[in-house]
């Protein structure tokens, strides 16, 4: 299965940092742990005696509300995306006065409780669109959302028995992470499977664009 990788990073500055001390530490949460979509995650950043840490917090790229506190032991919080599930990183990096970057991370590991099912997987409607020429246009990944019992919709292209199957291997293939291949000109089914769920994506395989 491929795993899906949502970074959440600390970043910030190390006013007062002797050199005799370079170190910084994430010390909570654990290396490995495991949390649920949706649970709030306390991330403990330390370092060495004297440091003053002006603090800047990114999840994913966006910033979030809150930071590190300015004052030891430097923590903060933030939820896992409730529609998250795979292996989060959270990294920390600190740059000294005297300008050397100091860095740690860990990964935790984001699952579904055990009470919670797939109850449908959906697909787009319309049909997806392959050239075979220029040669770049060939290849797509076909994405697969699921919905749960807990309401909310997660992509599931990758996910636990998620399969994928062509009805013509001679106009489009497709791998087990739903990368298809155009392979000749015409109309072909691209069926997405979980257990007992099913759903099906039209697939159109053309020469070259039109306005080429």
């Amino acid at each position: 299965m491929t795993i899906r990788i949502l970074l959440v990073g600390v970043y910030f500055n190390l006013l007062i940092f002797p050199a005799s001390v370079l170190a910084l530490t994430i010390t909570q949460p654990e290396e490995g742990e495991i949390y649920h979509p949706g649970d709030t995650v306390q991330v403990l950043a330390e370092a060495g005696e004297g440091e003053v840490f002006v603090p800047g917090v990114i999840l994913d790229a966006a910033s979030i509300d809150g930071g590190l506190d300015v004052l030891a032991p430097y923590d903060f919080e933030f939820q896992i995306p409730t529609n998250f599930l795979g292996s989060l990183r959270i990294s920390a990096a600190g740059k000294t006065s005297a300008g050397n970057i100091l860095k740690d991370e860990i990964h935790i590991q984001v699952v579904l409780p055990s009470s919670v099912r797939l109850r449908s997987i959906l697909v787009d409607s319309s049909p997806v669109i392959l050239l075979l020429e220029p040669e770049h246009s060939r290849t797509k990944t076909l994405t697969v959302s699921g919905r749960f019992s807990d309401g909310v919709e997660r992509e599931v292209t990758t996910f636990p028995g998620t399969t994928f199957q062509s009805s013509n291997e001679e106009i489009v293939t497709v791998d087990g992470n739903g990368l298809m291949q155009a392979v000749g000109a015409g109309d072909a089914e691209i069926t997405v499977r979980n257990g007992e769920l099913k759903a099906v994506r039209d697939v159109i395989v053309k020469q070259k664009s039109r306005f080429r």
